[in-house]
């Protein structure tokens, strides 16, 4: 049987469940390795591998094939590694603050581009000039 994605989705959620068996099987490594290049931690993605697929069993009944299956699988997988970075971001911190304990320089920077994007480089460059312009208007004071 090769039915679309979006025709097992659509019998899953009527239930049945071979439906599902097959689109697990069918998408189980393609989602681990993309949440793999997000996380850079085996254990995590396999947890949200995981909990991708239970909130797709979940929320079977939202489902709408307006759009295509993949994009939607993908997308809940894109939101748990986004969670997930937020909160390993906020314990980061707090354990670096609070215990003295050293993270991964390279992990918080993955962390903090995906789950915290800096400013847009318009709003960096009209930081830069006013900073710029207030040395400037501070050369200028007396000393006094």
């Amino acid at each position: 049987m090769n039915s679309s994605d979006e025709d097992l989705m659509l019998l899953y959620t009527k239930g049945d469940e071979h439906a599902f068996e097959m689109l697990y099987r069918r998408y189980e490594k393609p989602v681990f390795s993309f949440i793999y290049r997000i996380i850079m931690n085996t254990v995590d993605a396999e947890d949200l591998c995981q909990e991708t697929f239970f909130r797709v069993a979940r929320e079977k009944k939202k489902y709408k094939a307006t759009g295509k299956f993949k994009t939607w699988l993908f997308r809940i997988a894109l939101n748990l590694c986004r969670d997930r970075l937020r909160r390993k971001k906020i314990r980061s911190y707090l354990s670096l603050s609070t215990h003295g304990i050293s993270a991964d320089k390279d992990e918080i920077e993955l962390q903090k581009s995906i789950a915290n994007p800096g400013p847009d480089p318009e709003e960096k460059s009209e930081k830069n000039e006013l900073k710029v312009l207030v040395q400037k208007a501070f050369t200028k004071l007396s000393k006094k």
